[in-house]
């Protein structure tokens, strides 16, 4: 590196090192060239004579500003990675979530369907039930029966044969 910092102009060199150190004159006139041409070296010695602590406090602020953008762009591209892995996380959570209320859904269209099934396993019974009560009222012989029973069972009679008749005539209709 050193035989590249060899080729340049001495002020370009002080330019590099630190802005504050670039030769000074009028804008556009080169401090090297024209008239000025004699002076070089007493000019490059003034200059020269500026502490080498600032002149390395200089270059350690440069270095610390490149380390400054590497850090922002390695924090940049952090910060990107962060941004997609929450998308995905939101979008992982979201697919989970519509999962899940799609198995509820599932689960109590299933539940709906069992209690209609029990609903209907109970109204059987039930019919079943009176059926076999219906059956054993009809089935009871008046003429043993005390008088009182005897009306009841037979207007007990007369409701069930009603019922049945009533069950028949909507069915042919």
């Amino acid at each position: 590196m050193l035989p590249a910092l060899t080729l340049l102009k001495p002020a370009t060199l002080l330019t590099l090192i630190h802005p504050c150190l670039s030769p000074v004159g009028p804008p556009g006139n080169d401090p090297w060239g024209g008239m000025q041409r004699k002076q070089p070296a007493r000019r490059l010695q003034v200059r020269l004579q500026v502490p080498l602590s600032m002149r390395l406090s200089c270059n350690l602020s440069i270095e610390k500003i490149a380390l400054f953008k590497d850090t922002e762009v390695e924090r940049k591209a952090r910060l990107d990675d962060i941004i997609i892995l929450e998308k995905t996380k939101v979008e992982d959570a979201r697919e989970h979530q519509r999962m899940m209320l799609e198995l509820e859904r599932e689960r109590l269209e299933m539940e709906r369907k069992r209690l209609e099934l029990k609903e209907q396993e109970r109204r059987k019974e039930q019919e079943k039930k009176a059926k076999e009560e219906d059956e054993r009222i009809l089935a009871i012989n008046l003429d043993e029966c005390q008088p009182y029973e005897r009306i009841y069972y037979e207007a007990m009679q007369e409701e069930i044969i009603e019922r049945v008749k009533a069950r028949h005539q909507g069915s042919t209709q």
